[in-house]
């Protein structure tokens, strides 16, 4: 049986359709619906071969190849196979090495007959040319660069068998702006905290507040972020704070704020009592 594979590197796809769509490519600023892209992609590349799926590989950094939440969340869907390199201050490590080994084993065994590349960097070009050389299609999969600009690399662009290029329309269906997808919270109005509460107690009713301004889904999708506070609500959480206690708020503060607003989310979601 003819079978495809998609490799994704995440890297890749979060720069390019970042940049295109919402103009930036920094991740703290942009949300992905995991089940959608894949799903997407999937569709996207058996409507092309009409050919059986035998796996979506995710390549992505993590800090000592520990994965996020967020990536735990891809790696456990049916049927995607998560890959993870080393994430430092200088940026991802071993990401490229794993695709084009990926690329070679399949190849070799003949595990597949299409490979659908999701890639820009010339260091996997060597993969694609072995692949090939088993019989394997390779067919790149890119994302539309902004005018005047190219987000692939020309000699892995030339090496491919076909390719295929996401619009902004196609990048929409799954990856979204943190401030529509949260939305920049608005929460002074609504906050009910006595004016002698503690930096605690402040950060509980902020959560409360956020919970209360915001849908179901965007709540699970901060509470599967946690520790970190998506950064429209923290900026407002410790400006808000800040003008209420000390400004700038210490670190201290901040820390207990920041608590204070998890304790306070969860409160009001689960609706446990304090």
């Amino acid at each position: 049986m003819d079978r495809y594979a998609i490799f994704v590197d995440a890297g890749y796809l979060f720069a390019a359709a970042g940049s295109l769509c919402f103009g930036t490519s920094a991740r703290r600023d942009l949300n992905l619906d995991a089940e959608k892209a894949t799903r997407f992609l999937r569709e996207r590349c058996g409507n092309h071969c009409d050919q059986a799926h035998l796996r979506t590989y995710w390549y992505d950094g993590a800090p000592d190849a520990v994965p996020t939440s967020d990536q735990l969340q891809i790696g456990g869907q049916q049927g995607v196979k998560l890959r993870l390199g080393r994430l430092s201050k200088h940026g991802q490590k071993g990401v490229d090495s794993r695709i084009v080994r990926d690329l070679i084993v399949l190849s070799r065994n003949r595990a597949v007959s299409t490979v659908y590349l999701m890639s820009g960097d010339e260091d996997v070009r060597e993969g694609v040319v072995e692949a090939q050389e088993f019989g394997v299609a390779v067919i790149l999969l890119g994302i539309e660069p902004r005018p005047g600009q190219s987000n692939q690399a020309a000699t892995l662009l030339r090496e491919a068998d076909d390719i295929i290029t996401l619009a902004r329309s196609d990048c929409t269906r799954f990856l979204s702006h943190t401030d529509e997808s949260i939305g920049r919270p608005h929460l002074t109005r609504s906050l009910a905290v006595d004016e002698n509460a503690s930096p605690t107690e402040f950060g509980e009713a902020y959560g409360r507040a956020t919970r209360g301004d915001l849908d179901p889904e965007a709540v699970s999708r901060i509470l599967a972020g946690r520790p970190r506070i998506p950064q429209p609500i923290d900026i407002w959480l410790v400006k808000n704070a800040a003008a209420r206690f000390e400004d700038p708020l210490s670190e201290d503060a901040k820390h207990e704020v920041r608590a204070g607003f998890w304790r306070g989310i969860e409160t009001a979601t689960t609706g446990d009592p304090q």
